[in-house]
């Protein structure tokens, strides 16, 4: 029987996002993420065999906790609320925020890697079919591919393009935001 955990993934995932916010990622190593972690590096190579295992098991956790949050506000149907929560969550996770609007899963899940790949198609799977019902049901006069691209650009697009500014500066999303949000989905969505 191995040796007990003595440190939580999620360490390492949060030292991973904060060092990968800072440096970006030609500049993320694995000394600097145990550095930020506080552990020794042998942590890291125990339970991750490269930075690149380390990086995509990062995404995965971090858009699968996303994608969870943001899928039950969205199956709610409010698109106003949702886009707010994209924004608010935005805030509260700028580390998380910054990973998600800079990097793809293609950023960091070679070929080779079937496992973390099939978690990310399940993840792609799942968010497709959230978008499909919340555009049905948003959107029922258009046509499918139209609502599909209406809802995306009123929940993802508008709120992206919202605090990409922020994030890449490190500076905080000001509340006023959600309202600038709220007032440019109006003219997409109606009250």
């Amino acid at each position: 029987m191995g040796r007990p955990r003595t440190y939580d993934d999620r360490v390492l995932f949060d030292a991973a996002k904060a060092v990968l916010r800072e440096r970006g990622l030609r500049g993320l190593d694995v000394r600097a993420v145990c550095e930020a972690a506080g552990v020794p590096s042998g942590v890291v190579y125990h339970r991750f065999p490269s930075r690149e295992a380390l990086l995509a098991e990062t995404w995965l956790v971090t858009v699968a906790a996303f994608q969870e949050a943001f899928l039950a506000v969205l199956g709610e149907g409010d698109l106003h609320r949702t886009a707010a929560f994209v924004v608010g969550w935005a805030r509260a996770h700028a580390d998380d925020a910054g990973l998600l609007l800079v990097h793809r899963v293609d950023d960091f899940i070679g070929k080779g890697d079937e496992s973390r790949s099939k978690r990310a198609a399940e993840l792609r799977r799942r968010l497709s079919l959230g978008f499909a019902r919340a555009a049905k049901r948003a959107f029922p006069e258009l046509s499918a591919a139209e609502a599909l691209e209406r809802l995306v650009f009123a929940v993802v697009r508008i709120p992206e393009a919202a605090v990409r500014a922020y994030l890449v500066r490190g500076a905080t999303i000001p509340a006023s935001v959600e309202h600038l949000v709220d007032d440019a989905l109006r003219g997409l969505v109606g009250a």
